[in-house]
């Protein structure tokens, strides 16, 4: 098992929804005009989207709260500092702070108007810091 699969497995209460196609994940990749990152497209292959009681994280779903598509689409529209590559990671809902990713793995946060902050180098360390709380 990989370690992004195992780490995911761990958040508590976690609810997936359903995995996602690779035909789905290049359609939005399309629609984004960008690539995700390796961890990312087993995420989404793995269980589309996750919820859990600790946070949510973006995904291919119907609820457009935490679809990756309508997140990235609506947060660029607020900072014009966030490079075309990223995709939102996680909106954390509290003074603007959004969890972003880019196509090699790494994770960034940012606040509004402000430029991108990196923070780890793959979402399964995010997800580790996540977890430990």
């Amino acid at each position: 098992m990989s370690d992004i699969i195992s780490t995911i497995i761990k958040l508590p209460g976690m609810e997936s929804h359903k995995p996602a196609s690779e035909e789905v994940i290049k359609s939005v990749e399309e629609k984004l005009n960008l690539k995700f990152a390796d961890d990312y497209r087993e995420y989404l292959i793995n269980f589309g989207a996750v919820r859990s009681e600790i946070i949510a994280i973006s995904g291919i779903t119907n609820d457009p709260e935490y679809g990756v598509l309508e997140l990235t689409n609506k947060i660029r529209l607020f900072n014009t500092q966030i490079p075309t590559n990223f995709y939102v990671i996680e909106d954390v809902g509290v003074d603007g702070l959004v969890i972003w990713q880019d196509e090699t793995g790494t994770i960034y946060q940012s606040l509004p108007t402000k430029a991108p902050m990196q923070l780890y180098n793959n979402l399964t360390d995010y997800l580790e810091y996540v977890i430990k709380g």
